[in-house]
Parts: C-alpha cells; structure tokens; sequence
C-alpha cells in the first residue's frame, strides 16, 4: 500500500526538493499551473557542468531530465486509466512524510496530507504540467489513520484540508509521535499514485456494522441459526444432512 509505505521508483513518483512544502501547497490552491523541472544529463569529461538558474514558475526535482519525463508520462497515463475505468481520482502530491517503524523493526514512510492533481497536457513534444484537480479533496492519509490507530497514535484532527497549514499540520503530527523513539516527520513533498478505496470500504463497515449485520440477507448468509433468518424468505429449509 503506497499510502503506508511510499517506495520511490524512477515511473511511479517524483520527489518534489523546491521550492518549500508550503509554497508549493499555496500555488496548487491558488491554480497555479507548474512545470516540474530535472537535472540535465551528467557533463561528459571534459564539460563545464550546467547550473540551471532559478525560475519561479517550476518545481524542481533530483531527477534527471530523460527519467522525470518518462516519469510523468506514466503517471499522466496511470491518472487517465484509473478514471476511465473506475472513476478514481489517484493522482496526488504528498505534503510531508512521517517515517516510522512497525513491530518488528520495519521502516515505512507514510506520506500526511494528499492532494488531487492532474498533469495537464503539453502536446506530444512536451512534458505534461501540475496543476490541482478541482473534482478531488485534499485529505489527510487515511490508510495512516487507520493504521496508527494500532499503535495508540491518533491523528490530529483536520477540520479543513483544504485550507490547513501544512507546517502546524507537521508540528502537530510530530507531537501525536512524540513518544514513540524514532519515528520522525519530515517536509517532503512527492507527486504520486495513492488509492483508498478499500480504507473507505474498511472504514464504511466499521461504522455500520450493526446496520450491515441486521440486513436480512446476512443474517441468512452469515448465521448458522436458521430460526434467526425471519420469514421473509420464499424457499424452504434445506436439512443440514442435504446441504
């Protein structure tokens, strides 16, 4: 699950290094359209390396140029499949990173707070450009919710995420993690694929198991009483020695 454990791979995300976490954040809600920016290609012996001057108008990356286009192409071509085929916003930047250790010892990073985006088409030639996608909500991890829930550790509670400072956001996360050694937060900004389709199944079931449990065909499904199955049903009892 990328939402709890975020592996970068040179097609499947792009770390963000500049400018800052926040603004980054104030240009997608402001509907800034950005252009994410790589390394040139290493100098060959020989050559003066190339230093890129600043341009306020793109976001940068570690990547170089060749990987982060191929990159972008294929998140631009995963976002398109997702939507089509299931309806599915999956496309989202990643505003802060909480780095922590499972039972065993196990490392992941899990990112905080998601917001929708769409890479915006250029024409063959170019590489798409970032910008927010309006049809999505910005929200806080929920895959992480859920799971921290198993280590004591509740969120904090974000009315708006939409409107949130992301650096008290930080702040506040660190401090639900204070106590646990080693676990860290960090202001890292990636862009990525994330689903939680099987957290809001998850989550829809926990808070109406007792509505799910008294539906009539559960209860035929999933009890082994016959008597606790009601009359409503137009078939007659099958013998346990037949079933």
């Amino acid at each position: 699950n990328r939402a709890l454990n975020l592996k970068h791979t040179k097609t499947g995300s792009v770390p963000i290094d500049g400018p800052d976490i926040a603004t980054v954040l104030a240009g997608l809600r402001a509907g800034r359209t950005w252009r994410l920016r790589g390394r040139p290609e290493p100098a060959e012996s020989g050559e003066k390396s190339t230093t890129l001057p600043s341009d306020p108008t793109a976001l940068s990356t570690s990547m170089l140029e060749r990987d982060l286009s191929r990159a972008l192409k294929n998140l631009q071509r995963r976002e398109h499949q997702e939507y089509l085929n299931r309806g599915l916003i999956v496309l989202y930047v990643a505003f802060g990173m909480l780095d922590w250790a499972d039972v065993d010892g196990t490392r992941f990073a899990s990112p905080l707070l998601l917001v929708p985006v769409t890479l915006v088409p250029m024409g063959r030639q170019n590489d798409p450009k970032l910008k927010a996608n309006d049809d999505g909500d910005a929200v806080l991890n929920p895959a992480l919710a859920l799971r921290l829930n198993d280590f004591g550790v509740t969120l904090p509670t974000v009315e708006d995420p939409e409107t949130a400072d992301v650096e008290e956001l930080l702040d506040a996360v660190r401090s639900a993690v204070a106590k646990k050694p080693g676990w860290t937060v960090s202001p890292d900004v990636t862009l990525s694929v994330f689903s939680f389709m099987k957290e809001a199944m998850y989550r829809d079931l926990l808070e109406n198991a007792e509505a799910i449990a008294a539906h009539p065909v559960v209860t035929a499904l999933a009890t082994q009483d016959p008597t606790a199955q009601g009359g409503g049903f137009l078939f007659e009892e099958i013998p346990t020695e037949q079933v």
